[in-house]
């Protein structure tokens, strides 16, 4: 059998034979007769920025650190750990920082790997002191 890759990615984009669509109306994902249900949350008032209200109690109490201790950061190179020597350290915190704007749901918090470098920064910096 024959495969032709054009005549199936197209048919990816047609809708089903029987399906009409009605001329001037916008598309919506809920057919008319429904409507979706929605539940409207007032923001709440905390002495807390709307940034770290998302995040989890850790990952909040780390990013506070960061961001608080910002100035006092090393701007020399520094070695982190034994594996993990920090060339740049403007470019590392911008990248921290980066990370943290992503939120919660960034790929380098959802894995942990933001919280463990906020970790290790903190650890770092204590000892120096």
């Amino acid at each position: 059998m024959q495969y032709d890759a054009v005549t199936f990615l197209e048919s990816l984009f047609r809708g089903p034979a029987d399906a009409s669509i009605e001329q001037g109306s916008p598309p919506t994902a809920y057919p008319s007769t429904q409507t979706p249900e929605c539940q409207v949350v007032p923001p709440t008032s905390s002495a807390v920025s709307p940034l770290l209200q998302r995040w989890d109690g850790e990952s909040a109490t780390l990013i506070a650190w960061f961001q608080a201790e910002r100035t006092r950061l090393p701007m020399e190179p520094f070695r982190l750990t034994r594996w993990l020597f920090i060339s740049n350290p403007a470019k590392c915190y911008a990248s921290l920082q980066q990370d943290i704007a992503a939120g919660p749901r960034g790929v380098r918090a959802r894995m942990g790997t933001l919280q463990e470098d906020l970790r290790l920064l903190r650890e770092y910096l204590e000892q120096q002191l």
